[in-house]
This record gives C-alpha cells, structure tokens and sequence, in this order.
C-alpha cells in the first residue's frame, strides 16, 4: 500500500478543506483525523429528503430537481462506515 509523505498529506488536506463538499470534508476528517461520526452525520442532513431519507442532491453530478436512487445509492454507502 502506498503512502504519502507528510508535504503532500498536508497538501492533500489543504484541497479537501479548500475544494470539498461539506460531506466530503467531514468523511476525510473521520477517515484520516479520527474526528467522531456526528460531524458526517450533521454534513449528511444537508441531502435529507423530505421523508427524511438520504439523497437530495448528494450526487453533485446530478444537478436536477427531482428525487432520484442514485442519492440514496450515496448516502447508504456511508451507513457502514459511521458505526
């Protein structure tokens, strides 16, 4: 497995905190800062649903009105992740 050298770690968490979604800042913090689940779960409620499940707008590709399974593909994918 390859690693990076501290300069380009540091690099690479300058762009996330710079460029990167809520969502994609909180799971980088989680994964990599050993920041606790809460912070993805409160960047996760800004995609809730109405019916208060996961997806809207979460695919920053898919950029359109209505509700698609795709969001929901996205935000089940991080279910696992937070227990």
């Amino acid at each position: 497995m390859k690693t990076l050298s501290a300069e380009n770690y540091g690099r690479a968490r300058d762009f996330v905190k710079a460029k990167a979604r809520r969502v994609d800042q909180a799971l980088f913090a989680f994964t990599f800062e050993e920041v606790k689940p809460a912070a993805v779960w409160k960047a996760l409620s800004a995609f809730a649903n109405a019916d208060g499940g996961l997806g809207h707008g979460m695919d920053a590709g898919l950029q359109i009105a209505r509700i698609l399974d795709t969001g929901h593909d996205h935000g089940a994918g991080f279910t696992p992740l937070l227990r």
